[in-house]
């Protein structure tokens, strides 16, 4: 991990790390009082970079922009999977409890065993309010769309949340 001060409002991140993991997968199924589940676990070497840019402006408000990679080898199979992409968040105060945010990303997925390739794009807004020094409040409202290779993972959805955000370090 490195960080580097540009000046005193912005800096530049780098984080790139390989991992050793697992995958679960459970399959249940019920018939009356009989449950069966079938868990299946596989090994995972997951290698990923991220390079991000972050700056403070002097009205209070902040940009954060992220390209990321990654890649992940699913040991016992030999599939893989390779992942790009990009982020942009914007955050500007209205008082002094209360921000606004525009969240905007673009993923690429690549299957190499199925050979299919997919993008996802999504964008939110939504406002933030302080209620103490580590907990705040957050309401978003959001667009997602995935496109592929195969018909049946494409989507689109529109959602809404709610969320209370705690800060424990």
């Amino acid at each position: 991990n490195l960080v580097r001060e540009i000046s005193p409002n912005s800096e530049f991140t780098l984080n790139a790390n390989r991992r050793l993991t697992d995958q679960t997968s459970t399959l249940g199924v019920q018939f009356g009082d009989f449950n069966f589940n079938l868990t299946q676990s596989t090994a995972v070497e997951v290698t990923a970079v991220r390079l991000g840019y972050n700056n403070r402006f002097s009205d209070g408000s902040t940009f954060l922009g992220t390209v990321s990679a990654s890649r992940s080898d699913y040991l016992q199979t030999g599939d893989r999977e390779e992942l790009t992409g990009i982020g942009a968040r914007y955050s500007r105060p209205i008082s002094e409890l209360l921000s606004w945010f525009l969240d905007t990303a673009y993923q690429h997925q690549r299957f190499e065993d199925e050979s299919a390739e997919d993008d996802l794009a999504s964008l939110s807004m939504g406002l933030d309010y302080l209620l103490t020094s580590r907990m705040d409040i957050r309401a978003a409202i959001g667009h997602r769309q995935k496109n592929s290779d195969i018909a049946s993972r494409e989507y689109q959805e529109n959602w809404v949340a709610v969320s209370l955000n705690y800060q424990f370090f």
